[in-house]
């Protein structure tokens, strides 16, 4: 199993407005794509107050190539949405993860 894990920092101010935009749009179109487990989780940082709102999007597919695709193809779009509706309000990159079995 792979994962695909996109760490959003977003400005408070957005912060309803994006989580809408990726209820709407971002995951019914990794739904589209085949991708499940699909979860956000709030990022805690350490007692700093002057860092962002920091969300990371979790979500798995069992073909490391359908991952490399959204990366180059549909990613790019969803952050030009983003570019287009917050401007410089959201910061995002993606890491992709393989499961490992550990005995």
């Amino acid at each position: 199993m792979y994962i695909l894990n996109t760490t959003f920092a977003v400005e408070e101010t957005i912060t309803n407005a994006w989580a809408k935009f990726v209820s709407r749009n971002l995951i019914p179109e990794l739904q589209a794509h085949g991708f499940c487990n699909i979860k956000i989780y709030q990022i805690m940082h350490n007692g700093d107050n002057d860092e962002l709102p920091t969300f990371a999007l979790h979500c798995e597919h069992g073909h490391i190539e359908v991952i490399s695709e959204w990366l180059n193809k549909e990613e790019p779009k969803q952050k030009k949405e983003l570019q287009q509706l917050f401007n410089n309000k959201v910061l995002l990159f993606s890491t992709t993860m393989k499961e490992i079995a550990i005995k």
